[in-house]
């Protein structure tokens, strides 16, 4: 019962982690991709309009 509580929460951990890691990652990317290219996302706003 023990090991089986400490494994669900290492588990909850290890993907409370990973999730706070592809955030940043994601965030990120999209500073960057943005900081690159800022004109290029209105340009395809207006063509969507």
């Amino acid at each position: 019962m023990i090991v089986v509580e400490r494994r669900k929460l290492f588990i909850i951990y290890v993907m409370k982690y990973l999730c706070k890691f592809i955030r940043i990652h994601i965030f990120s990317y999209f500073v960057i991709h943005f900081q690159k290219s800022p004109h290029k996302p209105k340009e395809r706003f207006r063509r969507y309009e």
